[in-house]
C-alpha cells in the first residue's frame, strides 16, 4: 500500500505544482488581452470624442452663421452683407465660406468669385430643413467641400477638418457620418471603408463598442446634432498590444508561479516540521496548564477556574489556536489531555487546601469523549484526597455533541461520577437544538462572540437573550466567557447570569498565581467578617 500511496502523493504534487505554475501564466495572458482591449478602447474613444467635439463645433458655427446673416436684415448679396459674410468666415474655425443660395445655386458668397456657383441636388435634407450637399468642388485644388443650406444661407465647410487628429497608428480608420432615415451618409472618412450600418442602432448621446469584421469599433452619436463618429481599429493592432503586454506580464506570471510553488513547498515543509515538533512536544511533555478564574458576578468571588493547556518550546509560547486543531487532526489531542489531567492532579490538592469548594473545568475534545480511558482519568482525580465531584467540571465544544453513541455513553459515565458537563462555545458550532436535547448536560457556556455584542445597538437583545432563554428552558446553569467590560458584566448580571470569566476579572494564571489570589481573597473575606 505504501508504494501506491507514495505514487498518489507524487502525482498530486506534480498536478499541484503544474497548476501553481500554469495558472499565473494563464492569468497573465488573460490580463494582457484585457489590458490590450482596454487600452485600445480608451484610445479609440479619445479619438471619437475629439472628432465629435470638432463636428459639433462645426455645426454650431453653421447654425450661428445662418442666424446671424438672417437676423442682420441686410439686403441679400449687398456689399454690406458680403462684408458680414467675410467677417463670419474669418471668425469661424471650421467654415470655409458663407453665401446666399437659391434653387441649388450659390448666388453670392464671401469668396472672391462673383459668379454664381451651381450645385447638384442636395444629397440629404434633414428633418429640420437643412439641405446638405456633399463633395462639392469649388476651388482650383479640386478639394471636395460640403455645403449646408438653410433659410437661404449657405455655409461651406471642409469635411476633413473634424478628422484632422494626430493618430498614433495609420491602421486606425475614422469616419464622420450623418445618420438619417434612409441610411447613413459619410461626411468624411480616413483609412478603411467604414460600414455606416455599424451605427444604425446607436441612440443619440450614447457610446458603444462593437467587434465587426475583424475590427474593434468605437462609435458615438451626438445628443444635439444628427452626427455620429466611428473609429475602427483592426484586430492585428490589438494583437500587437497583446504581445507587448505579454512580454511584460508573462515573466511576472512565471515569477508568481515559481513563488507560489516555493511558498506551497515551504508551507508543506513548515507544516511537516510543525507536526514533528508537536509529536516531540507530546513525547517530551512540554505542555503546562494555566487557570482562568470563573467568578460569581454578584460577589466577584473566584468560585472556580477553567484549565487551559499551553505549549512552550524553545522559550517560545505557541498559540493554542495553532496547535490544538492540528493535535485534533493528527489524533494527538487525547495524549495532550492525559498530560493536562496529570498536571491538574498535581495542582488540585494545593488549590483545594485554600478553597475546598473550588471547581476546575477541564476541556475535552471529541476524541477524548470517545475514549473509555477519559472516564478512568477523571475517576483517578476523584480518588485524590479532598477531591469530590463538585470540584470538577468537564467542557465539550458544541461540535462534539453529534449523534455518536460512544460520545453519549462516555458523557453518561462522566455524569454518573457526579461531575457536571458543560457545552462550550454554544451557538457557533454545528449542532442543532434537536441534537442538544438528545444529550444530558448541566451547564451552557456563552461564547465570547455573543458577549462582545453587548452594548451594540440592538445586537445584545437579538442574540444574547434567545441563548439565555434556551438555557433556562433546558434548566441549565449559565457561564459567560470573554467578559472584558464592566458594561458586559452588569448586563449579564441583570439577566440572571450567575458566573462569568474573562480579562475583566483575571487573565489566565499559573497555579502559583491562582493560589496566591485565592489566599488574598480568603483573607479579605475573613477581615470583612
Amino acid at each position: 500500500m505504501k508504494p501506491a500511496s507514495n505514487t498518489r502523493k507524487i502525482a498530486l504534487a506534480i498536478v499541484l505544482c503544474s497548476v501553481a505554475l500554469l495558472l499565473p501564466i494563464w492569468a497573465s495572458l488573460q490580463l494582457s488581452w484585457i489590458q490590450s482591449e482596454l487600452n485600445e478602447r480608451n484610445e479609440g474613444f479619445a479619438y471619437v470624442r475629439d472628432i465629435l467635439r470638432r463636428a459639433e463645433k462645426t455645426a454650431d458655427q453653421v447654425s450661428h452663421a445662418v442666424e446671424r446673416i438672417n437676423s442682420s436684415h441686410l439686403p441679400p448679396c449687398s456689399a454690406q452683407e458680403r462684408d458680414l459674410m467675410r467677417d463670419i468666415d474669418l471668425e469661424s474655425d471650421y467654415t470655409q465660406a458663407v453665401g446666399r443660395i437659391a434653387n441649388d445655386v450659390i448666388v453670392c458668397s464671401s469668396l472672391d468669385n462673383r459668379e454664381p456657383i451651381y450645385l447638384d441636388k442636395p444629397g440629404l435634407v434633414t428633418a429640420n430643413g437643412v439641405k446638405e450637399y456633399f463633395h462639392v468642388v469649388l476651388t482650383r485644388d479640386k478639394h471636395p467641400l460640403n455645403v449646408f443650406a438653410k433659410d437661404g444661407v449657405a455655409v461651406i465647410t471642409d469635411p476633413d477638418l473634424p478628422l484632422d487628429v494626430s493618430l498614433n497608428d495609420n491602421d486606425i480608420s475614422l469616419a464622420l457620418l450623418v445618420p438619417s432615415a434612409d441610411g447613413q451618409h459619410v461626411l468624411a472618412s480616413r483609412g478603411y471603408r467604414i460600414d455606416p450600418r455599424w451605427v444604425r442602432s446607436l441612440p443619440k448621446g450614447e457610446e458603444r463598442t462593437y467587434n465587426k469584421d475583424g475590427y474593434m469599433v468605437m462609435a458615438a452619436r451626438s445628443s444635439r446634432y444628427d452626427l455620429a463618429v466611428v473609429v475602427a481599429s483592426p484586430q492585428e493592432r490589438i494583437d500587437r498590444r497583446v504581445r507587448h503586454f505579454a512580454l511584460l506580464f508573462v515573466p511576472i506570471g512565471v515569477l508568481c508561479g515559481v513563488s507560489l510553488i516555493w511558498a506551497t513547498m515551504y508551507l508543506a515543509r513548515l507544516r511537516s516540521s510543525f507536526d514533528s515538533r508537536l509529536k516531540s512536544a507530546v513525547r517530551r511533555r512540554e505542555f503546562y496548564v494555566e487557570y482562568q478564574p470563573v467568578v460569581d458576578l454578584k460577589s466577584r468571588r473566584w468560585t472556580g477556574a477553567e484549565a487551559l493547556v499551553r505549549w512552550r518550546t524553545d522559550d517560545t509560547t505557541v498559540r493554542p489556536d495553532l496547535f490544538i486543531p492540528l493535535a485534533e487532526e493528527r489524533h494527538l489531542i487525547h495524549l495532550i489531555t492525559q498530560q493536562v489531567i496529570s498536571l491538574i492532579a498535581e495542582d488540585l490538592p494545593r488549590i483545594l487546601k485554600i478553597d475546598p469548594s473550588f471547581r476546575v473545568a477541564i476541556n475535552l475534545s471529541p476524541d477524548d469523549l470517545r475514549m473509555q480511558s477519559t472516564v478512568e482519568m477523571l475517576r483517578s482525580l476523584l480518588a485524590l484526597e479532598g477531591v469530590c465531584p463538585g470540584n470538577l467540571e468537564v467542557e465539550a465544544t458544541e461540535r462534539a455533541f453529534v449523534e455518536d453513541q460512544k460520545i453519549s455513553h462516555v458523557l453518561e459515565q462522566i455524569r454518573s461520577l457526579g461531575i457536571q458537563v458543560a457545552i462550550d462555545d454554544f451557538g457557533i458550532g454545528y449542532s442543532s437544538l434537536s441534537r442538544i436535547h438528545s444529550f444530558r448536560f448541566d451547564i451552557l457556556k456563552i461564547d465570547k462572540t455573543f458577549v462582545d455584542t453587548i452594548g451594540t445597538e440592538g445586537a445584545a437583545r437579538g442574540v444574547m437573550l434567545p441563548i439565555i432563554d434556551i438555557a433556562r428552558s433546558l434548566d441549565l446553569h449559565i457561564v459567560a466567557e470573554g467578559v472584558e467590560r464592566e458594561e458586559q458584566a452588569r448586563f449579564l448580571q441583570a439577566y440572571g447570569i450567575e458566573r462569568a470569566q474573562g480579562w475583566l476579572f483575571s487573565a489566565p494564571l499559573s497555579v502559583a498565581a491562582l493560589s496566591k489570589g485565592l489566599r488574598e481573597r480568603s483573607q479579605e473575606t475573613v477581615a470583612l467578617k
